[in-house]
């Protein structure tokens, strides 16, 4: 396992000509000095909802294949991030990418501190950007890149790249150098200032719904993404059925019933939920090796909110866990969302006992077991 636990720098530099007048002064006075710091598993974390491009139709794969992207790819350190030069090129292409859209969305989300659930791919078709970012009622273009070297022509791309959409938007680029064994990653942002647009409720609703079929589906809850897939659907071609929704509560039907049973983690106060089905492999659950797993869990507060449509509560959903983040074996993110890596020994007495299995010592995590 190259996944290491301990919370890792990377450096970043901010161009001439960005425009940091809309970032936290706070947080961009850090960054600017000290890099953006997080662990091996916050950079899968961050990567892992928006990066399902491949495998349609095997979800467990598509959900692997972030994983499975960057881990062969890292490098032991306990202080920077190194990746393979080993790989053949093709191969460091597709995790140049990957590791780009991780290392991206952490810096933004760091730097506007907003919930990660503002962080939404943009669905279109021809030249574009990555990421739509929703900042105080107004949008954000942000794009990611993941490269060996060639600063200034990914710089253009960006550039290029950015015409297609309207020049009142503010858009930035955050263009990762992986230098590949020889020098630890670092960060170039990119871009100019511009005004912003104003985002309606219905935007920023529909933004959620789709966001959130994601976490469901990583969580393993594959019969609410199901139904929540048919509702966005919906809503993508006509607005009004927002209204229709809201509030009107998620029924499952008997033929969608599955095996399996849920796992619920308590971090501290918190719990955080996943379900893990019996016969297929729904939902990312990885064994990193034979006596660790690695799975994805939802606050069990967003479930609820999902199953009760409850639009509002979605929009004022802020998860300020007040939590030891020294928690290495966890990546636990604002929007409701966790990462935990668990001795696989623990989940088999949860699961053979039915009962409560306290983690790690002296650590508050507990993990339980419902069928």
């Amino acid at each position: 396992m190259a996944i290491k636990l301990s919370l890792k720098q990377v450096m970043v530099n901010f161009n001439s000509s960005t425009d940091t007048t809309l970032f936290v002064k706070k947080v961009y006075k850090e960054v600017k000095s000290r890099g953006l710091m997080l662990t091996d598993l916050n950079l899968i974390h961050c990567a892992m909802i928006h990066y399902q491009s491949r495998f349609k139709t095997d979800i467990s794969k598509r959900f692997q294949y972030t994983y499975l992207t960057i881990e062969p790819s890292l490098l032991k350190d306990k202080k920077y991030f190194y990746f393979d030069d080993g790989e053949k090129s093709e191969l460091q292409t597709q995790s140049s990418e990957v590791i780009g859209v991780g290392f991206a969305i952490a810096l933004f989300q760091k730097l506007f501190d907003v919930n990660f659930n503002c962080i939404n791919e943009i669905i279109n078709t021809g030249k574009r950007c990555d990421f739509e970012i929703y900042y105080k009622g107004k949008k954000i273009i942000a794009e990611s890149k993941g490269r060996k070297g060639n600063l200034n022509q990914a710089a253009n791309e960006i550039t290029n790249q950015k015409t297609a959409h309207t020049t009142t938007v503010p858009k930035y680029g955050a263009i990762s150098i992986i230098g590949r064994d020889a020098n630890p990653t670092k960060i170039e942002v990119v871009d100019p200032p511009s005004e912003m647009d104003n985002i309606s409720r219905y935007e920023r609703i529909l933004s959620l719904l789709i966001y959130y079929t994601k976490v469901a589906q990583l969580s393993g809850y594959s019969q609410l993404a199901s139904i929540l897939n048919v509702r966005i659907n919906e809503i993508t071609k006509n607005n009004s059925k927002i209204d229709y929704y809201e509030l009107k509560e998620i029924e499952y039907k008997n033929d969608l019933d599955e095996s399996g049973y849920e796992i619920f983690t308590n971090i501290g106060e918190y719990k955080f939920c996943t379900f893990f089905h019996s016969y297929n492999n729904n939902g990312f659950k990885f064994r990193v090796r034979d006596d660790l797993q690695l799975f994805f869990g939802m606050d069990e507060n967003i479930k609820k909110y999902l199953e009760d449509q409850n639009f509002e509560a979605l929009l004022n959903f802020n998860g300020k866990y007040n939590i030891n983040f020294e928690l290495t074996h966890i990546s636990i993110h604002n929007d409701g969302t966790s990462l935990i890596l668990i001795d696989d020994e623990e989940i088999e007495k949860s699961q053979q006992n039915n009962k409560i299995a306290h983690l790690w010592g002296n650590y508050n995590l507990y993990l339980y077991i419902e069928k």
